[in-house]
């Protein structure tokens, strides 16, 4: 293979994927803060099945030493949504 058609491909390959790295760095969400000097800062939402986000309840309650509050349907502010994405279809 000719050298200049080589450099040539392996600098599209790594500008293709300098190209996604960053359009995916753009698409992501924020982070979520979970808590704050021991407080809960985000709402445990459920899907379908209860069970799950009452076990990761248990856990952060442990982890922070409060209770996290539940909600239903979308919330405005921080939310974890424990589910399947047809759980929430919004």
């Amino acid at each position: 293979m000719n050298p200049t058609l080589r450099v040539s491909l392996v600098a599209g390959c790594i500008a293709c994927l300098v190209a996604q790295a960053v359009a995916h760095s753009a698409n992501a969400a924020p982070p979520v803060q979970l808590a704050r000097d021991g407080r809960p800062q985000a709402v445990l939402v459920a899907g379908n099945v209860a069970e799950p986000v009452a076990e990761l309840e248990k856990y952060l309650q442990r982890i922070v030493g409060r209770p996290f509050p539940q909600g239903q349907g979308r919330q405005s502010g921080a939310a974890v949504y424990v589910g399947l994405a047809a759980d929430f279809p919004w």
